[in-house]
């Protein structure tokens, strides 16, 4: 059985605010927008995740909140993490090796340079990881407890919203 990993990064943030704590920023209006986009991109493409991890941080709960919001029946519980927020590589591999047995897609949303880390350790660099990329990651793994920092998988697509608008669809290897 293979084991389908969704390493996504929070959508655009607010920076409207200085007096707010990074932790504490909210979404801006194309992040809002954009993490709609990614929950409706999942659906379209059948890749709906079983499980939600994000990160505390606002913009990562919110992001994951909007992203059910368009999976809509089909939406799966989000767990937050704290530990998620600004982790590092063996941080996300481990809280991925903590989902359990019965989940096939795991989405974790969380933030950079971290996760484009992660991404590049897992399966290979991508040029760049912004606002709202996701990356699907087929991981040859039996259980969610295999799952090492040394894990190694195959990047089935990378998406993110202006692949749309520039040049129309996605980037497939």
């Amino acid at each position: 059985m293979t084991r389908r990993l969704l390493v996504m990064r929070h959508a655009k943030s607010s920076w409207n605010d200085p007096t707010l704590a990074d932790h504490d920023r909210p979404l801006n209006a194309r992040g809002k927008r954009d993490a709609l986009r990614a929950g409706q991109w999942l659906l379209e493409r059948r890749t709906v995740p079983d499980l939600i991890f994000t990160s505390t941080a606002k913009r990562a709960r919110k992001t994951a909140k909007r992203v059910a919001r368009a999976l809509g029946s089909a939406a799966p519980d989000i767990v937050t993490i704290r530990e998620l927020y600004h982790a590092d590589p063996e941080t996300y591999a481990a809280w991925a090796a903590s989902a359990p047995a019965d989940v096939g897609t795991l989405l974790m949303i969380g933030h950079n340079p971290g996760m484009a880390f992660w991404v590049a350790q897992l399966a290979g660099d991508i040029d760049a990881f912004p606002t709202a990329a996701i990356a699907c990651v087929t991981l040859a793994i039996e259980d969610w407890s295999e799952m090492t920092v040394g894990t190694r998988g195959d990047l089935e697509w990378f998406w993110y919203p202006k692949l749309e608008s520039h040049e129309g669809k996605h980037h497939e290897r």
